[in-house]
């Protein structure tokens, strides 16, 4: 039992460290799909020109959830929405709290997050929504 034991202590001292953004990434991504989804709901309720908190205030007040953003907490949340032929889409972009680094975008049109992003990646919107919905919606 005592050279099993040794055998797991030194197995794991030999593992490479986690990858922060990494781990950033797995803990948040799965509260995205939830968010992607009330945000599809409201695009067509609002403003083509409604962002960011408009975008956010209506999501919770629609799903009468005032925790729902509760999750990303210390993030910077940015949302639009994209006039595509006959379709909106909404797109949310998850950055670091500070907003120099964008962690995730997820296009609406989409059953889970579009992208993870890189270290360094700016919190900027670089999906092309047509693209990215091509196959998932008719147009």
């Amino acid at each position: 039992m005592c050279i099993f034991v040794a055998g797991l202590l030194s197995a794991c001292a030999t593992c490479p460290p986690v990858d922060s953004h990494f781990e950033r990434i797995s803990r948040i991504s799965d509260y995205m799909v939830p968010l992607g989804k009330a945000v599809d709901v409201v695009v067509d309720d609002l403003a083509l020109d409604a962002k960011d908190d408009k975008v956010f205030a209506a999501v919770v007040s629609r799903s009468g959830d005032p925790q729902q953003l509760k999750p990303f907490d210390g993030y910077m949340l940015k949302a639009r929405i994209v006039e595509l032929t006959g379709y909106r889409a909404g797109v949310v972009l998850l950055c670091t709290g500070d907003g120099k680094e964008g962690v995730i975008e997820d296009v609406t049109c989409t059953t889970r997050p579009d992208t993870f992003r890189p270290t360094a990646s700016p919190c900027e919107y670089l999906l092309d929504v047509r693209k990215v919905c091509e196959g998932t919606i008719a147009y």
